[in-house]
């Protein structure tokens, strides 16, 4: 499952069942920063280890 998947699938959990009480709404909006900040920091990793090995590239074919 990619981080992208992770971020549709929350995104499309029904929020209905948690809207009358607070708390738990509270809590679920809570859940969905981490997840979105977790989602965001496997990206930029991600997109880290792409320039690095494109960056390798350029030095093995210069």
């Amino acid at each position: 499952m990619d981080t992208g998947d992770l971020i549709v699938y929350f995104s499309m959990t029904p929020a209905v069942n948690f809207t009358h009480n607070r708390t738990d709404r509270f809590t679920m909006q809570i859940l969905y920063a981490i997840l979105h900040l977790e989602c965001c920091i496997f990206t930029l990793a991600e997109f880290k280890i792409l320039a690095i090995n494109s960056f390798k590239d350029r030095l093995r074919f210069a």
